[in-house]
């Protein structure tokens, strides 16, 4: 099995003790997985304890979503150190304030993934304009970049034009972009992150100028046909609970022995969970 995807929110390390002992009993299983090189654990609370998850791992991760899991300054500097960094092609880190908690040790993630890194997703992670400096800085190691998704951060026009102008001057490979709707087309006062409700309340006509600049900034490189979307609700629907790449734990059952007792520990603990 190379790709495990698992159900989004099967840990809360804050809820038990029970779901931070069960990451040991997890990453002894995972290390099974001789062949595994993609990990998708969106929408699970990880806080302080990702290293009990990767670190048995005997295989370096190319894919890594960890969108939505607390983490803390000390997960972040673990993975930023790990061995994964140097092989990751695709990372989400999303719903994480990175520049507020762990500047320092993101900047240092993407330069360690810097050679292999084509894929970023930071949706939800508060970037704002102040922000744009450190960000340009920190992405600019990751020439190889093909894809960047960051959604939902309230970023105005002018920060925008900015990182278009980066992206413009290098990124060779660049072929496609998810950025935010700008702050200034929601009214004033709005707070982040946005509601449902309020998310598809924008000026679009003036969103349509500053698309259009934005455009013409990559068109005036000969980046013209980069794909720029703006997708409002990303990709987790909260109505069905789960990612976009979720496998269900009904595939996961059947995949083989060791993904087996995995799904039966997680039964374990649920049955534990209601006779408390």
């Amino acid at each position: 099995m190379q790709s495990l995807t698992l159900p989004a929110g099967a840990f809360d390390v804050r809820r038990s003790l029970d779901d931070a002992d069960l990451l040991d009993t997890i990453g002894k299983l995972l290390s099974k997985l001789d062949r595994l090189t993609e990990l998708y654990v969106g929408f699970s609370t990880l806080t302080g304890h990702l290293r009990r998850l990767l670190n048995p791992l005997n295989t370096s991760l190319k894919c890594l979503e960890l969108a939505n899991c607390s983490l803390s300054r000390v997960d972040m500097t673990y993975l930023s150190n790990s061995l994964h960094s140097e092989s990751l092609t695709h990372l989400d880190i999303s719903g994480h304030d990175i520049f507020v908690r762990f500047p320092t040790s993101f900047h240092k993630l993407l330069s360690r993934c810097s050679k292999t890194l084509i894929s970023l997703t930071i949706e939800e992670c508060g970037i704002e304009d102040e922000h744009m400096e450190v960000f340009t800085n920190a992405l600019m190691c990751c020439q190889n970049l093909e894809e960047l998704k960051f959604i939902s951060n309230p970023l105005t026009g002018t920060a925008l034009r900015r990182l278009f102008s980066v992206l413009s001057a290098g990124f060779p490979k660049l072929r496609y972009l998810e950025l935010p709707v700008p702050r200034e087309c929601y009214p004033i006062g709005v707070t982040y992150p946005l509601e449902d409700s309020v998310l598809i309340q924008y000026n679009k006509e003036l969103f349509q100028v500053v698309r259009g600049q934005l455009m013409g900034i990559l068109d005036g490189a000969g980046k013209g046909g980069v794909e720029v979307c703006t997708p409002l609700l990303g990709a987790f629907d909260a109505d069905i609970n789960e990612t976009s790449n979720e496998l269900g734990v009904s595939m996961l059952k059947s995949v083989n022995t060791v993904i087996g007792t995995f799904i039966g520990t997680i039964h374990d603990i649920d049955t534990r969970r209601s006779q408390k």
